[in-house]
């Protein structure tokens, strides 16, 4: 009895990775980095995400949405991206964002380097004195 729950216990552990392996050989990677476009530095910490581009009919092809964080030098990795076209968005409070159009094929690896700049969304405030005339 023990040698059957054994087989059954590796037989499900087999199906399991062949399982795994089989979902990463339908992908592709994504890396590259993310700097400063004004200092020209690496940028910790920013956000790196991709996600499935507009159909031709004007529906998304999709909800999928993968994303990984930089690292100290600005570096970024994703495995297992689904072949086709996406948007990869870069982006960090402060510091800026930048966006591609990127092509993902099955077993590449595609490099891109993002340069975060400010998006323009800044307030400008003005402070006026003002007199009281008695």
């Amino acid at each position: 009895m023990k040698r059957f729950g054994m087989a059954v216990i590796l037989g499900i552990l087999v199906v399991s990775m062949a399982s795994f392996a089989l979902a990463g050989a339908d992908g592709g990677y994504l890396s590259g980095t993310v700097v400063d476009a004004e200092a020209g530095l690496p940028v910790e910490g920013a956000l790196v995400f991709v996600r499935i581009c507009m159909g031709g009919d004007g529906g998304v092809q999709g909800t999928h949405i993968y994303s990984d964080t930089t690292d100290a030098d600005g570096a970024f990795y994703i495995a297992d991206l689904p072949a086709g076209e996406w948007e990869a968005i870069a982006k960090k409070r402060g510091v800026g964002r930048d966006e591609e159009t990127i092509l993902i094929e099955v077993g590449y690896e595609t490099v891109v380097s993002f340069e975060l700049a400010p998006t323009g969304g800044n307030l400008m405030l003005q402070i006026r004195e003002h007199q009281n005339e008695e």
